[in-house]
Protein backbone atom coordinates (compact mmCIF):
# COMPACT_ATOMS: atom_id res chain seq x y z
CA UNK A 1 0.00 0.00 0.00
CA UNK A 2 1.40 3.19 -0.64
CA UNK A 3 1.17 6.20 2.05
CA UNK A 4 -1.55 8.14 0.92
CA UNK A 5 -3.97 4.90 1.27
CA UNK A 6 -2.45 4.05 4.71
CA UNK A 7 -3.35 7.33 5.82
CA UNK A 8 -6.51 7.00 4.86
CA UNK A 9 -7.38 3.75 6.14
CA UNK A 10 -6.31 4.85 9.81
CA UNK A 11 -8.10 7.80 8.74
CA UNK A 12 -11.49 6.08 8.77
CA UNK A 13 -10.61 3.55 11.62
CA UNK A 14 -10.16 6.55 13.68
CA UNK A 15 -13.16 8.09 13.07
CA UNK A 16 -15.06 4.56 13.39
CA UNK A 17 -13.71 4.22 16.75
CA UNK A 18 -14.57 8.07 18.09
CA UNK A 19 -17.87 7.60 16.87
CA UNK A 20 -17.97 4.51 18.77
CA UNK A 21 -17.42 6.61 21.87
CA UNK A 22 -19.35 9.35 21.20
CA UNK A 23 -22.60 6.57 20.79
CA UNK A 24 -22.98 6.13 24.74
CA UNK A 25 -23.23 9.78 25.54
CA UNK A 26 -25.60 10.36 23.34
CA UNK A 27 -27.99 7.27 23.81
CA UNK A 28 -27.33 7.66 28.10
CA UNK A 29 -28.39 10.89 28.17
CA UNK A 30 -32.41 10.94 30.00
CA UNK A 31 -34.12 13.54 31.40
CA UNK A 32 -34.27 12.93 35.35
CA UNK A 33 -38.05 14.14 36.15
CA UNK A 34 -41.31 13.28 35.27
CA UNK A 35 -43.90 15.26 33.65
CA UNK A 36 -47.52 15.03 31.34
CA UNK A 37 -48.37 15.75 27.90
CA UNK A 38 -51.94 16.75 27.06
CA UNK A 39 -53.01 17.12 23.37
CA UNK A 40 -56.54 19.02 22.95
CA UNK A 41 -58.22 19.54 19.75
CA UNK A 42 -58.42 23.26 20.44
CA UNK A 43 -56.58 25.85 18.20
CA UNK A 44 -54.25 28.26 20.49
CA UNK A 45 -52.92 30.13 17.95
CA UNK A 46 -51.54 30.71 14.59
CA UNK A 47 -49.17 28.92 12.06
CA UNK A 48 -48.60 30.58 9.30
CA UNK A 49 -48.86 29.09 6.02
CA UNK A 50 -46.62 31.34 3.53
CA UNK A 51 -44.21 30.61 1.17
CA UNK A 52 -42.98 33.75 0.12
CA UNK A 53 -40.18 34.97 -1.94
CA UNK A 54 -37.94 37.78 -2.06
CA UNK A 55 -37.66 40.59 -5.38
CA UNK A 56 -34.03 39.88 -5.84
CA UNK A 57 -34.08 40.42 -10.31
CA UNK A 58 -35.44 42.17 -12.95
CA UNK A 59 -36.87 39.69 -14.68
CA UNK A 60 -40.17 39.24 -13.20
CA UNK A 61 -42.22 36.81 -14.51
CA UNK A 62 -45.26 35.77 -12.66
CA UNK A 63 -45.45 31.99 -13.53
CA UNK A 64 -41.89 31.47 -12.42
CA UNK A 65 -43.63 32.67 -8.72
CA UNK A 66 -46.89 30.33 -9.62
CA UNK A 67 -45.33 27.47 -10.40
CA UNK A 68 -42.95 27.57 -7.44
CA UNK A 69 -46.70 27.74 -5.27
CA UNK A 70 -45.12 31.28 -3.78
CA UNK A 71 -47.90 32.79 -1.97
CA UNK A 72 -46.23 36.03 -0.98
CA UNK A 73 -43.68 38.08 -2.29
CA UNK A 74 -41.58 40.93 -1.10
CA UNK A 75 -41.64 43.99 -3.41
CA UNK A 76 -39.28 46.57 -2.31
CA UNK A 77 -40.47 50.18 -3.56
CA UNK A 78 -37.39 53.11 -3.17
CA UNK A 79 -38.17 56.85 -3.47
CA UNK A 80 -35.70 57.24 -6.37
CA UNK A 81 -38.46 55.47 -8.52
CA UNK A 82 -41.87 55.88 -6.50
CA UNK A 83 -40.66 59.37 -5.47
CA UNK A 84 -37.95 60.75 -8.10
CA UNK A 85 -38.86 64.28 -6.58
CA UNK A 86 -39.80 65.48 -3.50
CA UNK A 87 -43.64 65.31 -3.55
CA UNK A 88 -43.86 67.08 -0.57
CA UNK A 89 -41.65 70.01 0.93
CA UNK A 90 -42.11 69.70 4.98
CA UNK A 91 -41.20 66.05 6.20
CA UNK A 92 -44.50 64.12 7.79
CA UNK A 93 -46.82 66.55 5.70
CA UNK A 94 -49.57 65.66 5.21
CA UNK A 95 -49.73 64.20 8.74
CA UNK A 96 -51.47 60.50 9.03
CA UNK A 97 -54.72 62.54 11.10
CA UNK A 98 -54.65 64.87 7.69
CA UNK A 99 -54.92 61.67 5.24
CA UNK A 100 -57.35 59.98 7.96
CA UNK A 101 -59.57 62.98 7.38
CA UNK A 102 -59.14 63.53 4.04
CA UNK A 103 -57.02 60.92 1.37
CA UNK A 104 -57.68 63.64 -1.05
CA UNK A 105 -54.90 65.41 0.35
CA UNK A 106 -52.45 63.46 -1.38
CA UNK A 107 -51.52 64.00 -5.00
CA UNK A 108 -52.75 60.56 -6.24
CA UNK A 109 -52.51 61.48 -9.97
CA UNK A 110 -49.11 61.56 -9.65
CA UNK A 111 -48.12 58.53 -7.54
CA UNK A 112 -50.81 56.70 -10.21
CA UNK A 113 -48.56 57.96 -12.81
CA UNK A 114 -45.22 56.98 -10.87
CA UNK A 115 -46.47 52.95 -10.32
CA UNK A 116 -47.97 52.99 -14.42
CA UNK A 117 -45.04 54.95 -16.03
CA UNK A 118 -41.62 53.88 -14.04
CA UNK A 119 -39.20 56.46 -14.54
CA UNK A 120 -36.88 55.01 -17.29
CA UNK A 121 -40.01 52.83 -18.54
CA UNK A 122 -39.51 49.99 -15.85
CA UNK A 123 -40.15 49.71 -12.22
CA UNK A 124 -35.47 48.19 -12.14
CA UNK A 125 -34.10 50.81 -14.30
CA UNK A 126 -32.09 51.93 -11.27
CA UNK A 127 -30.42 48.37 -11.73
CA UNK A 128 -28.92 47.89 -14.55
CA UNK A 129 -28.94 50.06 -17.93
CA UNK A 130 -29.44 47.42 -20.55
CA UNK A 131 -32.17 44.45 -20.36
CA UNK A 132 -34.45 45.70 -18.40
CA UNK A 133 -38.07 44.70 -19.54
CA UNK A 134 -40.49 47.23 -19.14
CA UNK A 135 -42.49 46.36 -16.06
CA UNK A 136 -44.11 48.59 -13.58
CA UNK A 137 -44.51 48.49 -9.42
CA UNK A 138 -48.57 48.65 -10.84
CA UNK A 139 -48.33 45.54 -13.42
CA UNK A 140 -46.31 43.48 -10.67
CA UNK A 141 -48.83 44.31 -8.45
CA UNK A 142 -52.02 43.73 -10.09
CA UNK A 143 -50.42 40.38 -11.43
CA UNK A 144 -49.43 39.15 -7.66
CA UNK A 145 -53.03 40.30 -6.83
CA UNK A 146 -54.43 38.49 -9.64
CA UNK A 147 -53.04 35.08 -8.61
CA UNK A 148 -53.62 35.67 -4.85
CA UNK A 149 -50.31 36.45 -3.88
CA UNK A 150 -49.96 38.39 -1.03
CA UNK A 151 -47.30 41.62 -2.16
CA UNK A 152 -45.38 42.94 0.85
CA UNK A 153 -44.34 46.45 -0.03
CA UNK A 154 -40.67 47.27 1.79
CA UNK A 155 -40.22 51.02 1.30
CA UNK A 156 -36.50 52.04 1.23
CA UNK A 157 -35.22 55.93 1.05
CA UNK A 158 -32.10 55.06 -0.54
CA UNK A 159 -32.02 52.64 -3.26
CA UNK A 160 -28.57 50.17 -3.95
CA UNK A 161 -26.83 53.76 -5.88
CA UNK A 162 -27.69 55.93 -2.57
CA UNK A 163 -30.63 57.60 -4.91
CA UNK A 164 -31.88 60.29 -4.17
CA UNK A 165 -29.31 62.28 -2.74
CA UNK A 166 -31.84 63.93 -0.65
CA UNK A 167 -32.63 61.12 1.56
CA UNK A 168 -28.81 61.20 2.73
Amino acid sequence: MRWVEIRNVLRAIASFWLAMAAIPLLVTYSFGGSGTLTASGNQLGVTSQYLGANEGSSQFNINDLVDLGINTYRIYGGMSGWEPTNAESTYGSPSIAQIEADPNVINWAFYDNIFTNPPGGSDYSWSASTGIPPVSAATIISDLNAHNITPIIVLRNRDNNGNPQRAQ
